[in-house]
């Protein structure tokens, strides 16, 4: 009973650290949660596109119209960007860019680099303008904040906390923190002479 009493450290953190990982996946596979925010950009009746992990998110001013969900796989690393009333999408992992309309219906695919396609995006405070003259920009605090997309400087979308949460700079520092963790108990565990020698005993044989 003892070594299970050693052990129940790195079983905690082993699976605190597996939960960590899985939640966000179910929640984003349940709908809880869209993920992080790719970028932006607008079409010719300024409606605003927001991409995330999982969907292209669109908004008239401060109101969600429709969540479009592209028939293929959203790549963590794509970029959109809104041209000739079609949404184009790219990822370094496809050897073409994608075309929908802007309903979420796949056209065709284009021969286009991923390098060409425009991206409003993270890591600094962009700007597209609108067809009235208005100033879009997006600031991401480089991950210690949840996103804001601006609308002349105030606030018209900020990235829910939970999606934050879950799959921002927080989740990866939990994920850090508790993969430490267990490496340490790990580390104790098969370190530990009374558990050596319990083991050895159990597998029939003498302590080393």
């Amino acid at each position: 009973m003892r070594i299970w009493k050693k052990a129940f450290p790195m079983i905690l953190s082993a699976l605190l650290l597996g939960l960590s990982i899985v939640l966000p996946l179910f929640l984003s596979a349940a709908g809880s949660i869209q993920g992080n925010v790719h970028g932006f950009d607008l079409d010719a009746e300024e409606n605003l596109y927001i991409g995330t992990d999982r969907s292209i998110l669109v908004y008239k001013g401060r109101e969600k119209t429709r969540t479009i969900r592209l028939q293929h796989a959203m790549e963590y690393d794509y970029r959109f960007m809104i041209q000739d009333n079609t949404i184009v999408v790219g990822s370094r992992k496809w050897s073409t860019a994608k075309v929908y309309d802007l309903e979420g219906h796949f056209l065709s695919n284009r021969d286009l680099q991923y390098e060409s396609i425009r991206r409003n995006e993270t890591g600094r405070v962009s700007a597209a303008p609108g067809g009235n003259g208005s100033i879009y920009s997006m600031e991401t605090y480089q991950g210690f904040a949840p996103t804001k997309i601006l609308l002349n400087g105030e606030i018209l979308y900020r990235q829910p906390l939970m999606d934050f949460l879950f799959t921002g700079l927080p989740a990866t520092c939990i994920r850090i923190v508790l993969l430490g963790f267990f490496a340490l108990s790990l580390l104790a565990f098969v370190g530990d002479k009374e558990v050596n020698a319990q083991l050895s005993d159990l597998r029939g044989g003498s302590p080393a």
